[in-house]
Formats: C-alpha cells, structure tokens, sequence
C-alpha cells in the first residue's frame, strides 16, 4: 500500500507501529497509531491497521467495526474486505466469510490467499466439491505450498479417496518432507491398504518430527496392537506421557488407551493405576471406560463404581422425556427395542440369536433393533441373520445418543433393551434420557448401569444373593432357570472320550480374557498344576499371539513353581477352531471374582466340565447357574481352598470324569442352556407380566 499520503515524519511512525505490531507490544502499537489517527482522521489505511491489531488481540466485534469503516472509505480496497473475511472465519461465521473472501477477489484476482481461504470455508460446511476447487485455484498460483497439498489431501481422505490422497500428500512430501500432516495421513492410508509395518515407520518419522503430536502416538499404539505387539504400544504410550506432562487432556486420554493395554495383557495392578490417573483432568468420556474394567480387581468397588457413575451422571446436559403412560397403552403389541453394538460374531450376539429367533414369532411383540454396529467391517454374517428376524432396523451408529433417544421416543417403543452397558462402544446415555416406559439391562454386561433409568436387569435366582442391592441400582427380572442361552451354528464334532486316555496325563484350560486370570487366579491354578502330576495348563486368548505376552505369563506362573513346559499358549482361533480346541482338555477352570460367561455356556456345549468358585456378584456367579443347570452341583466351590482341593480331586479319577462327560454328552439335547425354546416362553412372560404390571399401575 502507498504511503505517498502520510509525511515523511509520519511514514516513520507507521513503520514503528508495524514493527510494534509484529513483536505483540499492541499497547504502542495504539498509542502511535491514535496520534496519526488524530492528524489522518479518515484514513482508510489506518483503519486497516488498527482493525488487525484489535483481531490480533481478539477484539473480534471491534476489529469488525474497523474493517467496515475501512471497505466504507474505500471500496475497493482488497485488503479491507480480506481481512474483514478473514475476522468472520476466525469468529465461524463462515458464509460472512465467503462473501467478503469472493469480494476481495472480484477486486483483484491475484489476491489468490482468499482461495485458500474459501477452500477451508468451504470445507467445513461440507461443500467439498467448492473446497477443492478453491484449493485447486490457489496451488496454480503458488504451487509450492505444503499446507494446500496437505488440506486438499485431507478432503480426499475424508471422502475415503485414497489415491488422491496419497498423490496430495506425497506432493507435499515432495517440498517438504518434515511435513508433518503429510507423514501422518500417508501412514493412515497405509493402514487403510494393510501396509503395517511401512505405516510404523511414517507414524515413527511423525513423532521424530514432533514429539507432542498425541495422535500419532495413539495411532502407532493401536497399530502395534492390531498387529499383536502390545508392548511396543506400551512403549509408545508411556513416551508420550514422558514427553508431555503439559498436555492434561492428551495426557488423560493416554493414560486411559494405556490402561486398556494393560488390562488385556493381564497387567491389571498398573491398569487400575492408569485408569486412576486418567480421572484427573475431569474428562467424562473416561469415566465409562474405568467403569468396565473395575470389574476386573479383586477388590470391591462398588461404592467407587456407584460414585463413579454418579460423577459421570452430573457432568452430562440430559433432560428426561416426560412420558405419557396412556400413549403406551393403547397398541395392540408391546413394542420392545434393543439397543447394542454386538448384534454380530460377538459373544453377545452368540447367545441372544436364538432368542431373538423365537421372540419374533410371538404375535404379541413387535421387535425394534437400533444398531450401534459399523456399517461395514462389523456387518459380518452373523448381522445378517439378525437383520431377517427384527420387525424393524435401524443403524444409528452414526448418531448422537440424543437423537438415538429422541427415534427411540418417537418410535413409542415400551420396553427398551441395552446390550452393552459400559462394555465398547456403548451409548449407556441414551438411556439417561428415559425415551421408554421400561428399561432393562441383559446380556452384555452384568454388572449394574447405576441408573435409575433403568429398573430391571434380567437374571435367574442362582446369580441373585441376598445382598444383591448392594450391587445394583436396578430391581432383578428372574427368569426360571437361566439368565441367558448359548446358540452356535458351527458344526464341531465333540469328543467322546476325555484327553486324558490319549495322553496320559489331565490338561485344564481357561480360554477366558486375559485380564480375567488375575495374580490369585494364577496363584490357585499353580497350587492345582504342583498336586496334579504332569498335568498342563492350556490358555487361549488372543493376546498370546504377542510372544512378550507368553514370556510375561510363564514369569508369572513360573514364580509360583510352574515350569514353561506345563503351559499352552495359544492366540486366538475362528470360532469353529476355537470350539474345537475344548476336545484337547479334561476339566476347563473358571476365573474369579470376574468368572467365565459364554465361554463357560461354550464348554459346556462341547460337554466339558467347569470347575467355578461362586462368590457375591453375578459376574462371579454365572458358572454357578450353568452348573446348576447342568446338574454339575458338585463342580460349584465355596471357596480357594474348595476349588483346588475339588481340582485335584477330579484330576485323580480319570473314570468319575469320563462318566461326567458321558452324562454331558447324553443329556445336552435337554439342556435348558441351549434350548431357545423354553428360554424365549419365560422370557416373554416375564416381559409381559411387567409391561402389565407397569399399564396396570
């Protein structure tokens, strides 16, 4: 801009006040420019600067009163109406911003940054087609500049163009290769094409360049979990936390994906630890992770649970529907909805399959699926069966947990299932909003929701003790016999004869998650290994395809006197090879406090025997209703020492245990945890009576 108005004296004065500007001492910055002011009281070219000293300070309203007065003066001034756009995009009042970006370049089309700027407009209203055009126009103008190449390449990226992608972010590699959205974005698409090992190295170079870069330590972790080396994700977590005290969010969520690790590595004492630590920054969205896994200590947390749920409760802007009971009663069939991110090859979708089979031909109900599944990956054939048996279908992974409430709300659905309660990907929020009449807690996870929203959780009388209520804020729903079934569609042949014969030796298992064999667990299961000679532990868990995992197992087990060559480690299988491996063991050992679910219903469909330790939990007494239900009494313990004793026991009579897997084998067709049959008729009536009970009240 000419200064060609201003004397020679003054031409000096605006140099100071730019040169103030530049170094942020706005104070003499003004200070200068009111005395100019004073001499040039009209002067367009003082306006505009004063206008960008009160937008650098933030002063958004007043900078915005000053560019005005700048395009007033002088219409067809450029600069004016660019940096009017530009105070407009910082405020997001981004059409403002396109308008006045567009006039900047009707006056002078070579003011080419306003492209730029119009392709991040554009952007973020999702215009994409005009965001890439805009891009495009400003990388003719100045093709050299890394962030154009990096942002074009985004918008690829999030449209799921890989290729173009890649061609934008390697031409900004091309000038820059320390760029570092480039190195990230290329490493994703890398992940996306399967390429681990060379998206590692992208994702290393990121961090090299930038060292507090939290996504790409997140994305390197997770990828070294995908690829079963979760150790190193360990190690990658544990650098940033070293590199960034100064990050508390970041930090809060690190520590967290840490914790996650750890749990299911079984390094549960430096898991809780983790988890503690990702609760100081007060973010929300990490409580319901610690939720879940309290399950998993020894200790009980059930007031640190309830406080918890509490905490998380209060933080949350949810206002509840004020429900018409009289709407509710007037259809014909009980609209029952389910709400779940499992309804696919997932042991949730294992046992309710059945069910749903048989509850969609009761001419009473109307069944509603809301599914939390990702379209997609996670649609596998197991989702197909379910999507033929519901009334009603809708994906709403994609929406927040209000909206999900309000379809939910709108759908007049009287009876509400949640699938998953704090367990992945759940959106336990949807039900604070209270959108149904009756809400009830089954199968995915039985421990309590802590909500009031929600009155029952679905249960048989072998899991309810008497000081239930300590336990859960939700009333029991006790069905006959059982809480829950087991269907499977594998065609497995099961063996007759108990391993040991072939062997010669007894072989227990547990193909339970990792973080359910705790330090007591492995303490008990090698008292049980030391008394029965040459008897083998066979683990299966997919973490064991990590050889660092097998190493940190065999130290645990060896410092209780347990020798490498008794332990079996195994990754995990299909689900087939998976039913399969209970051929190769004699007795399968339950887990506790935390015990085994489907893979306890899982043994005994392949007539194995579980040798489970009831405690006060219904986590801790779902073998105790199998066995029940199983007529299997005497493989129920009380106790440590009930459970060795008792494991040693059966190990010692090879006979007594093959007539155990004769009377599995002979009375499986009658089992009532298999048969959808008479599980779905108390189910139903139950749903029924308190629906009735409910209209009634």
């Amino acid at each position: 801009m000419s200064l060609d108005l201003f004397s020679e004296n003054d031409k000096i004065i605006v140099k100071q006040i730019i040169d103030f500007f530049y170094i942020k001492d706005f104070f003499s910055a003004e200070k200068n420019l009111q005395i100019l002011k004073l001499k040039y009281p009209n002067n367009f070219f003082l306006e505009n600067i004063h206008g960008t000293i009160l937008s650098s300070q933030n002063k958004y309203e007043e900078a915005i009163l000053k560019f005005n007065r700048v395009i007033n003066i002088n219409p067809n001034f450029a600069d004016g109406y660019y940096n009017l756009a530009t105070v407009f995009k910082k405020t997001n009042k981004v059409q403002e911003a396109i308008c006045f970006f567009k006039k900047s370049l009707d006056i002078n089309l070579d003011y080419f940054n306003s492209y730029f700027n119009l392709g991040d407009c554009h952007r973020r209203l999702g215009q994409i087609d005009e965001a890439i055009k805009n891009y495009n126009y400003y990388i003719e103008k100045k093709p050299d500049d890394v962030e154009a190449y990096n942002n074009l390449g985004i918008i690829y990226f999030d449209i799921k163009n890989y290729e173009l992608a890649k061609i934008n972010f390697n031409k900004a590699l091309s000038i820059d290769m320390s760029s570092i959205n480039a190195n990230f974005y290329i490493a994703l698409i890398l992940i996306y094409e399967e390429n681990e090992f060379l998206a590692i190295n992208f994702l290393k170079k990121t961090i090299d360049l930038d060292k507090k870069f939290y996504p790409a330590y997140s994305k390197l972790a997770e990828l070294y979990k995908i690829i079963f080396r979760y150790y190193d994700a360990i190690s990658t977590l544990n650098d940033f936390i070293n590199f960034n005290s100064d990050q508390k969010n970041n930090l809060a969520h690190c520590y967290s994906s840490l914790a996650n690790i750890q749990i299911e590595v079984g390094d549960i004492e430096n898991a809780y630890k983790n988890f503690e630590l990702s609760l100081l920054n007060d973010n929300p969205s990490l409580i319901k992770t610690f939720l879940f896994n309290l399950n998993y200590f020894k200790k009980d947390n059930s007031k640190k649970y309830f406080d918890l749920v509490n905490s998380y409760r209060l933080k949350l802007d949810i206002k509840k529907y004020n429900l018409d009971k009289s709407l509710y009663k007037k259809h014909k069939k009980i609209k029952i909805g389910f709400l779940s991110s499992d309804l696919r090859e997932h042991a949730v979708g294992y046992q309710i399959l059945g069910v749903i089979e048989k509850l969609s031909l009761d001419k009473d109900l109307e069944l509603y699926c809301y599914s939390l599944n990702k379209l997609g990956k996670e649609e596998d054939d197991l989702t197909k069966k379910f999507k033929l048996l519901f009334d009603n279908w809708f994906d709403v992974f994609d929406m927040s947990a209000k909206a999900i409430a309000e379809k939910v709300y709108s759908d007049k659905i009287q009876i509400f299932f949640d699938l998953n309660g704090y367990t992945g990907n759940n959106l336990i929020e949807v039900f604070m909003y209270k959108p149904s009449p009756l809400q009830i807690s089954w199968a995915g996870c039985l421990s309590s929701a802590g909500l009031q929203e929600i009155e029952y959780i679905i249960v048989d009388p072998h899991v309810v003790t008497s000081n239930f209520s300590n336990f859960f804020t939700e009333k029991p729903l006790i069905l006959k016999d059982i809480w829950s079934i087991l269907t499977c569609f594998e065609e497995v042949k099961i063996s007759n004869q108990i391993p040991f014969y072939k062997n010669g030796f007894i072989t227990f298992g547990s193909f339970n998650n990792l973080p359910k064999i705790n330090e007591n667990v492995i303490k008990i299961w090698s008292k049980i290994l030391i008394n029965v000679k040459d008897s083998k532990l066979r683990l299966i868990a997919l973490p064991f395809k990590d050889d660092q995992v097998k190493k940190y197992f065999k130290k645990l087990f060896n410092l209780h006197g347990i020798k490498s060559e008794r332990l079996i480690f195994d990754g995990d299988f299909s689900r087939k090879e998976l039913f399969n491996n209970y051929n190769f063991i004699d007795i399968a050992l339950d887990t506790y406090p935390y015990g085994g679910g489907t893979t306890t219903l899982e043994a005994a469909w392949m007539c194995v025997p579980t040798l489970t330790c009831a405690g006060d939990t219904f986590l801790s007494r779902c073998g105790k209703s199998i066995n029940t239900n199983l007529g299997l009494n005497d493989w129920i313990c009380e106790n440590d020492e009930e459970y060795i004793s008792k494991a040693i026991k059966f190990s010692c009579d090879p006979e007594s245990l093959q007539k155990t897997k004769n009377f599995l084998l002979e009375n499986k067709s009658q089992s009532k945890l298999f048969n959808s049959e008479i599980f779905v008729k108390n189910f139903s009536e139950s749903l029924k009576k308190v629906w009735k009970d409910y209209a009634n009240n």
